[in-house]
């Protein structure tokens, strides 16, 4: 830093040599560079506000984002932030491919593992006049002679006489077009030690302009929870493989014709006793709350 400017030889008297250098230093602080340097100034109590001009974009480090990440927005970022208003973003771990995506039109997608799961519930129906048809029976009451809950019966009887009910299940318009996952839930009439019932389902599927070709059938001997021996009255779900669509089949509304029987007259069905019918869904992943037009996802 350059040196001070001396303080005025104030004993000499005036005209002197002494005096002369210092008013030729005094020159040289004011007129070198045009104005006072900034070492001899005192900033004690100054403010921004008193520069003159103090325009927002003469400032230096406008872009922040290093310690402090003090970011500074443009017009349109701005206008974006105060009314809310943004033109698409994602959440969530974006170099990952696991967020969920804002587009500029508002609508949502997840993606990776953001993508959710749900019931696709199925109301079975009997055709009525076969000899296949589960009875309809009562399985529970109040204890005190109400009229109960019934369920449809799946007894234990010969494969020429399994029980079946029939179903058709329409896709939503939030399936992601992925693999389908069928479970029947159901109960035991009575206890079964080392018994297990065997699930069917025949099925055919196509999407909608395609055409329905011959049905596949699956089998299951599956149990959640994994219980060596059944339970009498307790809450169990027999889980089909999942079922992968083909191109044909993985369309937004495409529709599965359905038949559910119980397998009885196979040898790997070992219970012995009556399952009770509750329900029959299809687990689905969800990508979208919907889709974008009425016929297309």
């Amino acid at each position: 830093m350059a040196q001070g400017l001396p303080p005025p030889p104030v004993n000499d008297q005036p005209g002197s040599f002494t005096w002369l250098e210092w008013y030729r230093q005094l020159r040289n602080y004011v007129s070198t560079s045009g104005s006072v340097p900034w070492y001899i100034i005192n900033f004690a109590g100054s403010n921004i506000t008193d520069i003159a001009a103090r325009d927002h974009g003469n400032l230096q480090g406008l872009q922040g984002g290093t310690a402090g990440a003090r970011y500074h927005l443009n017009t349109a970022d701005n206008i974006a932030v105060t009314t809310k208003e943004f033109p698409s973003f994602k959440v969530g771990d974006v170099a990952g491919g696991n967020y969920t995506d804002f587009d500029t039109t508002g609508f949502i997608t997840f993606n990776g593992t953001t993508t959710v799961w749900d019931d696709l519930r199925v109301e079975p129906n009997i055709k009525g006049t076969g000899t296949n048809d589960p009875t309809f029976t009562k399985w529970f009451n109040n204890g005190a002679g109400s009229r109960g809950v019934f369920l449809y019966n799946f007894t234990d009887a010969s494969t020429a006489s399994e029980k079946e009910v029939f179903f058709q299940v329409q896709l939503p318009h939030s399936w992601k077009g992925t693999t389908i996952y069928p479970h029947v839930h159901w109960i035991p009439l009575a206890a079964g030690v080392g018994q297990r019932p065997v699930w069917g389902l025949e099925y055919n599927w196509a999407d909608i302009g395609q055409v329905f070709g011959n049905t596949t059938i699956a089998y299951t001997t599956g149990l959640v929870p994994n219980d060596t021996n059944l339970v009498q009255y307790k809450h169990y779900i027999s889980p089909f493989a999942g079922i992968t669509p083909t191109t044909n089949q993985d369309e937004i509304s495409a529709i599965l014709m359905c038949r559910l029987f119980r397998y009885s007259g196979n040898a790997s069905d070992t219970y012995t006793n009556t399952c009770g019918l509750l329900y029959v869904d299809f687990h689905y992943e969800i990508d979208t709350l919907g889709s974008r037009t009425e016929f297309t996802k």
